[in-house]
């Protein structure tokens, strides 16, 4: 392969590069990262750049059949929890997540909003667009009292900061957008060379929760999924358990089966019927 490989090195589990290594001999471009929701006009520009992207899954658009591009490997470990990131001096036990009274967190997405105010209704939240890795800057700058932010972003370096608090948010207690944390690899659908290497890296364990979030998600209409997150994982017995918010209703659903099969289908359809009501009586 003549082109390098577009990575997203401030969202990934960094235990992924070397395994990467040993498999490509190729640079790794770290000035290409990405770190916000792509398209699939944005992909379809970078893949005439690099051969290969890696991207947490849940920057990766939902495919409607015609795209040039396939997600051909997906890889663990799954980092799906959010942290809650503030300055020590804020810290107040014995309060909802252990955060002050009246302190200002600042968030990605209204769907994250949502949650934490339930979680902590004596907090503020506020929306901002930055990063994942700015908030974190700007936390321990001072230009933020705190953040929600995807465990991936942060290492473990980081992690053990003595200025820092961080309190890690099960997905089950607040609930990501499909398929995050998980490391997606995709290239041309063509390029049949570059396919087979990936397939070789492929974990189809981590694929069976992240296909029945993103199942989930498509049958949804394109409306209705900015206020939707959902979470899937599998208890020891191999049962399925798909966990999923709608900001807009305020509901928060699980559900389980033994089996994949059927599973997102099943919770779009109750959802659908609660929306449906939910439209009714507006």
């Amino acid at each position: 392969m003549s082109k390098p490989l577009a990575i997203a090195p401030k969202f990934l589990s960094f235990a992924n590069l070397p395994l990467l290594n040993d498999h490509f001999s190729v640079d790794f471009d770290w000035e290409a990262g990405i770190d916000s929701v792509l398209n699939a006009a944005e992909i379809e520009i970078l893949l005439d750049k690099f051969s290969i992207i890696m991207a947490d899954l849940s920057m990766i658009p939902l495919k409607t059949g015609s795209e040039g591009w396939s997600i051909v490997a997906l890889r663990g470990p799954r980092r799906a929890s959010d942290l809650l990131v503030i300055h020590d001096t804020f810290r107040c036990d014995g309060m909802p997540l252990s955060v002050q009274r009246g302190a200002c967190i600042s968030v990605n997405t209204s769907t994250q909003a949502s949650q934490l105010s339930a979680l902590a209704p004596e907090i503020t939240v506020s929306i901002v667009p930055e990063t994942g890795q700015q908030m974190l800057a700007m936390v321990e700058e001072g230009t933020f009292l705190g953040a929600l932010v995807p465990s991936a972003t942060c290492s473990q370096e980081l992690t053990a900061s003595g200025n820092l608090l961080f309190k890690p948010l099960h997905p089950k207690e607040l609930i990501p957008p499909p398929g995050r944390g998980v490391v997606a690899l995709l290239c041309r659908s063509d390029e049949q060379a570059t396919r087979q290497l990936l397939k070789g890296l492929h974990q189809p364990d981590i694929a069976l929760c992240t296909n029945i979030e993103r199942t989930f998600f498509a049958c949804l209409a394109p409306e209705e999924r900015a206020d939707v997150a959902a979470y899937c994982m599998t208890d020891q017995r191999g049962y399925f358990h798909l966990h999923v918010y709608h900001r807009g209703l305020q509901v928060r659903k699980s559900l389980s089966y033994s089996t994949s099969f059927g599973l997102a289908e099943a919770m779009a359809n109750e959802f659908k019927q609660q929306l449906s009501q939910y439209v009714s009586d507006l």
